[in-house]
């Protein structure tokens, strides 16, 4: 069976849903019907390799896409990636990490993750203990998940990816650019991976933030098993039910993500470092100007 050669690694609830779903409208990508696979993911996602394989079993388009989030912050999986598709293209993108940290919160909180409030979540207390084997051990999703900070610290991530696959096999996008101008984009990285550009239908954007409407509806979506379900209903049904229960259960309101007071200048002290190293390794000047404002 062909192996998948595109792989999407960028940070979490920075537009990697819609990356990926605008880029399966090309006739030359195919996107796994997972839209997550998570193989080289450890303890989460597809764990069997010719299940992984059978995503993409039959297909014919010249690149087969694996869009995984995790991928970027697992320290291990440039490298296996690299062991298994050694051709692989690789695209990462990454939002300004202050408003990443507080929709990838948001996110958690609306599945049912995250029980603290973003404050408290982010303390340093709570960022030494979610590194621990008792939390691992304890909580309910990939312990990475939980790292909020840690996950929209780029710099070392993305030079991972640099180092491993070269330069000339990795596009960066940054969230931003990718919001104000998407068609653009989509065809710099049709560029990239040398296919014809193509009309994107742009219209729609998917796995949008927002905040709940009903706590009951979401614990049956993510905290109840259904063994009947699951013998029955194939994975990629089971996928597609659930994000779209998820979503009519989510108010869209992107401007207000947190219920609290977050010190922003506090968060962007922490980030001001790494983003510094980020714009050094991309040789980009331009990248979240509001910064240094």
């Amino acid at each position: 069976m062909r192996r998948p050669n595109l792989f999407v690694v960028g940070a979490a609830k920075s537009g990697t849903s819609s990356l990926a779903s605008y880029l399966s409208q090309h006739p030359d990508i195919y996107l796994s019907p997972i839209k997550e696979p998570s193989y080289y993911v450890e303890g989460i996602g597809y764990e069997d390799w010719e299940e992984y394989l059978s995503l993409f079993e039959g297909r014919k388009e010249r690149f087969l896409c694996d869009a995984s989030t995790g991928y970027l912050y697992e320290k291990s999986a440039a490298l296996r990636i690299k062991k298994n598709h050694a051709d692989a293209k690789i695209l990462i993108i990454l939002r300004n990490p202050v408003n990443m940290v507080k929709s990838h919160w948001r996110f958690m909180e609306i599945q049912g993750n995250e029980s603290l409030s973003l404050s408290e979540a982010i303390s340093e207390e709570q960022r030494v203990y979610r590194k621990t084997d008792e939390f691992r051990r304890n909580c309910n999703n990939w312990w990475c998940s939980y790292l909020y900070i840690e996950r929209a610290m780029y710099h070392d991530q993305v030079k991972r990816y640099l180092e491993v696959f070269g330069k000339d096999n990795v596009r960066v996008i940054i969230f931003e650019d990718f919001v104000d101008d998407t068609g653009d984009v989509l065809n710099d990285i049709c560029f990239f991976l040398k296919i014809d550009a193509y009309d994107f239908d742009c219209s729609r954007v998917f796995n949008k933030g927002g905040r709940l409407r009903s706590k009951w509806l979401r614990d049956r979506i993510y905290n109840k098993q259904y063994p009947l379900l699951r013998r029955v209903v194939p994975p990629k049904y089971r996928e597609r039910i659930r994000f779209f229960v998820r979503d009519i259960n989510k108010k869209v309101c992107v401007d207000d993500l947190v219920d609290e007071v977050i010190d922003e200048e506090y968060l962007k002290g922490l980030f001001i470092g790494d983003v510094s190293r980020l714009r050094n390794l991309l040789g980009r000047d331009d990248i979240w100007k509001d910064f240094y404002d």
